[in-house]
C-alpha cells in the first residue's frame, strides 16, 4: 500500500513481529560491540542470539499469543491522523465467564465469550445444499474465546481507515444476483463503489462491506494495537463452531429453511421483489439488502447475523476437503492449500444453502464485493 508502512506479519499466523526480513522471519536485531570489552560483548550477543531464537518459534504459534510488546512495532507504523497514539496499555489478563459481554474500547467491537466444547465439523451426506467441499466430518475441539456479538460496523471500520489512513479506493464488485462462490462471473467490477457506497444505502450500524481478507487483518491488527489485546479473525473450525452454538442441524436454530428471516437476512421475498430472477427463502425478513447489526434473533451463544447480512472473512486459506487429519480449531497452513481464503455465513443475496452453518465461501485475498465483512475474535487467557 503506498505511502503506508505496514509491520512484517507472519503469514501462518498473522502474528506482527519487531523486525523481520523476506518470508516473514524475524530479523536479528544488530548492537556495536560494547566498549566494556569482548567477553562482555559476546554475552551480551549470545543471549540476544538466545531471546531472537525464543522470539521466532513464538512467532509461529496461533494469533492467541499475540503480546502489547510485539504489538507495538504495529503501533509505530499506524500513526492515528488527529496525532495521538493509536496503542493504549493492556489491561490485566481476567477470567471471563461464558456468555460474558465485553468491550475493550468504546467503539470496539462488543464481545461474547463462547465457551469451550467439542463439535463435529461439515455436513451429513443427506443434508439439503450440502457441497462436497464441506467433507469428511471430524470431531474438532474449541477454546475458549471471544467472538464479535456482531458484524464489524462501518462506523467501527470508519474509525479504523481514518485512523491508518489505509487506501480503500480500488473499487468493488457488485453482485448481479445471488452470490455463488463457484460462480465469479457473476459479479460486476465497479471502480466508483467501495465500503462508503457499495451500491445500496447504509447507515454507521449496518456491517462494513466491500473489504478484503487483507482489509480484515489490517482491522484486527489495528484493533491489536489500540487496546493491547490479541484479537485475530476467527478461524475457519472456530467459526462453524460458534456459527452452530451446539446445533447439528443445517442452522443454529434447526432445519427448517423457511425460518431463517426470524434468524438472520438471506435471499427472501423482500428481495424477490426488486430482484424476481433471484433464488429465495419462502420469508421475508424486512430487508433488500443488508440490515443494521443484530436485527434478529441470536443463536445460543449470543451471536448475531451468523446466517447471511455479510459474509464473513476467517483466517484460513481454503482447502478443498477437510482431510489435515486436524482436531484443533487451528487454521489451515497457507503452505498446503490454494492460494485462495475462506469466507463463511452467506450474505444478504443468498439463497438457504449458502446460508447453513457449514457452507464455505472461497475468494482471492484482495477480493472486495458488497457482501463481504468481518466478524472479529479475540484470544483468552
Amino acid at each position: 500500500m503506498k505511502g503506508h508502512r505496514q509491520a512484517c506479519v507472519s503469514e501462518a499466523d498473522n502474528q506482527p513481529l519487531t523486525k523481520c526480513r523476506p518470508g516473514g522471519k524475524a530479523a536479528f536485531m544488530r548492537f556495536s560491540r560494547p566498549t566494556i570489552g569482548k567477553f562482555l560483548g559476546r554475552i551480551m550477543l549470545a543471549s540476544l542470539l538466545l531471546i531472537t531464537l525464543q522470539f521466532e518459534a513464538g512467532a509461529a504459534e496461533a494469533a492467541q499469543n499475540l503480546v502489547p510488546q510485539q504489538l507495538a512495532a504495529y503501533a509505530t507504523a499506524q500513526p492515528s491522523r488527529n496525532g495521538s497514539p493509536p496503542f493504549l496499555s493492556a489491561s490485566a489478563p481476567q477470567e471471563r465467564a461464558a456468555g460474558q459481554t465485553f468491550r475493550d474500547c468504546p467503539n470496539c467491537p462488543e464481545m461474547v465469550v463462547v465457551p469451550a466444547g467439542t463439535f463435529r465439523m461439515g455436513s451429513p451426506d443427506r443434508e439439503v445444499g450440502r457441497r462436497d467441499n464441506e467433507e469428511p466430518r471430524r470431531e474438532i475441539s474449541i477454546k475458549s474465546l471471544a467472538v464479535g456479538r456482531f458484524e464489524v460496523t462501518r462506523s467501527q471500520f470508519a474509525e479504523f481507515v481514518d485512523a491508518t489512513r489505509r487506501d480503500m479506493a480500488s473499487g468493488c464488485s457488485l453482485w448481479t444476483r445471488s452470490l455463488d462462490p463457484e460462480i465469479r462471473h457473476r459479479a460486476a467490477r465497479s471502480d466508483k463503489h467501495s465500503w462508503r457506497d457499495p451500491g445500496f444505502a447504509q447507515t454507521d450500524d449496518h456491517p462494513v462491506t466491500c473489504v478484503s481478507w487483507e482489509d480484515a487483518r489490517a482491522y484486527v491488527q489495528w484493533l491489536s494495537v489500540r487496546t493491547g489485546q490479541p484479537y485475530r479473525l476467527l478461524t475457519e473450525a472456530e467459526w462453524e463452531y460458534a456459527a452452530r452454538a451446539g446445533s447439528a442441524a443445517a442452522f443454529s436454530f434447526g432445519g427448517n429453511a423457511n425460518a431463517l428471516c426470524r434468524f438472520g437476512n438471506g435471499a427472501d421475498l423482500a428481495l424477490q421483489r426488486v430482484r424476481p430472477e433471484w433464488s429465495i427463502v419462502n420469508c421475508d425478513d424486512g430487508h433488500v439488502n443488508t440490515a443494521p447489526v443484530g436485527s434478529f434473533t441470536p443463536n445460543a451463544f449470543g451471536l448475531y447475523d451468523m446466517h447471511g447480512n455479510v459474509w464473513e472473512w476467517v483466517q484460513d486459506c481454503f482447502r478443498w476437503t477437510y482431510d489435515t487429519g486436524r482436531t484443533d480449531g487451528r487454521a489451515v497452513d497457507p503452505r498446503v492449500c490454494r492460494p485462495l481464503r475462506v469466507m463463511r455465513g452467506g450474505s444478504w443475496g443468498n439463497e438457504p444453502a449458502l446460508l447453513r452453518s457449514a457452507a464455505r465461501g472461497d475468494f482471492w485475498a484482495h477480493f472486495r464485493g458488497n457482501v463481504s465483512g468481518i466478524r472479529v475474535a479475540r484470544s483468552l487467557p
